[in-house]
C-alpha cells in the first residue's frame, strides 16, 4: 500500500511456490509476485498457473483491494487481471539454470531474478559469487534471458563491483540494499560518530 501510494510498483515474493499463499497477496493488488526457488518447468508452469484465472491457471475468485473494495468492476478487472500482474521467478540453483530455456518458454512468465548467494550455494560454493564457476553460472542466465527476450533483475546487496558486473550483462534491475541493511548501516554511522565525538573531548 505505501509503494503503491507513492506511485512505485508493489512487488510481494512470497514464502512459497504455493498458490494457496499467492492467492491473498493477489487479492491485495499487487503488481508483481516473485516466486522463489524456481528448479524447472512443472514448477515455472505452477507459478505462472496460481496468477491466471480459469481457464488458463488456477486462480480463485475474490479480488478484494485490487478491486477498490468494491468501487471497480470485477468483471473487468478479471478480464485484464493477466496483464496487470508480472509473474517473477527466482533463479537460484542450479537446476534452473539447467532447465532455464524451457523455463522461459513457459508461457506467461514476465521476467526472472537472480539470487546469487542461494545459486553459488547449490554448486557447493556459498557465498563466493566472485568464484568463475559461479560467474558463469551469471553469464548464462543473462544470455538465456537475451536470447528469450525476458527481463532479468538480481539482488545482489550493496556490491559495487558486483553491480558493475550484473550491468555489463545487460540487466533491467537490481536489488541494492534491505530494510534491516540500512538500519545496521545507519548504526554504524551513528556509533563511529559518536566515538569520535567522545575520542575528540579526552
Amino acid at each position: 500500500m505505501a509503494a503503491q501510494g507513492a506511485g512505485s510498483a508493489a512487488f510481494v515474493r512470497v514464502a512459497w511456490n504455493d498458490p494457496v499463499l499467492v492467492k491473498p497477496i493477489l487479492e491485495m493488488g499487487v503488481d508483481g509476485i516473485i516466486f522463489p526457488y524456481i528448479k524447472n518447468v512443472e514448477d515455472a508452469k505452477k507459478a505462472v498457473s496460481s496468477c491466471l484465472y480459469p481457464p488458463r491457471g488456477i486462480r480463485g475468485s475474490g479480488p478484494i483491494r485490487a478491486i477498490a473494495y468494491g468501487v471497480d468492476d470485477e468483471s473487468e478487472y478479471i478480464k485484464k487481471s493477466s496483464s496487470l500482474i508480472w509473474k517473477i521467478l527466482q533463479i537460484e540453483h542450479v537446476d534452473a539454470v539447467n532447465n532455464l530455456d524451457e523455463i522461459l518458454n513457459v508461457e506467461g512468465v514476465d521476467a526472472i531474478m537472480v539470487g546469487p548467494m542461494d545459486l553459488s550455494g547449490s554448486i557447493g560454493l556459498l557465498g563466493q559469487i566472485d568464484h568463475p564457476e559461479v560467474k558463469k553460472l551469471f553469464d548464462k542466465i543473462a544470455k538465456k534471458a537475451k536470447e528469450h527476450n525476458i527481463p532479468f533483475g538480481a539482488a545482489v546487496g550493496y556490491n559495487f563491483k558486483a553491480i558493475q558486473e550484473w550491468v555489463a550483462r545487460g540487466i533491467h534491475w537490481i536489488a541494492v540494499c534491505d530494510d534491516y541493511s540500512l538500519l545496521i548501516k545507519s548504526a554504524k554511522d551513528i556509533l563511529k560518530e559518536i566515538g569520535e565525538i567522545l575520542n575528540h573531548k579526552k
